[in-house]
């Protein structure tokens, strides 16, 4: 049961850090664009747009954190009471 509980974990934090790492290509993309553009309130609404953006993928890396967070702490348990680990 802890394997599958391990391999749902980790499935979960593979989705948020894939989720993470889309986010924040969006994030380069504006960043890029405010270096092209020259409009001060342009780049004010993009670079706004690009700290939200970085607030949504620190929710998604907070959520890989914490997820690994979970199977370090079951693999430690599960050490202390000598049964096997991911396989």
């Amino acid at each position: 049961m802890m394997d599958a509980l391990h391999s749902a974990t980790l499935e979960a934090a593979q989705v948020s850090a894939i989720r993470a790492l889309e986010v924040l290509e969006c994030v380069q993309v504006l960043l890029h664009s405010v270096e092209e553009d020259g409009d001060p309130r342009s780049s004010h609404r993009l670079c706004s747009g690009a700290h939200e953006i970085v607030e949504l993928a620190h929710s998604h890396i907070q959520d890989v954190s914490e997820a690994l967070s979970k199977v370090v702490e079951a693999v430690e348990a599960e050490a202390r009471d000598g049964r096997s680990t991911l396989s």
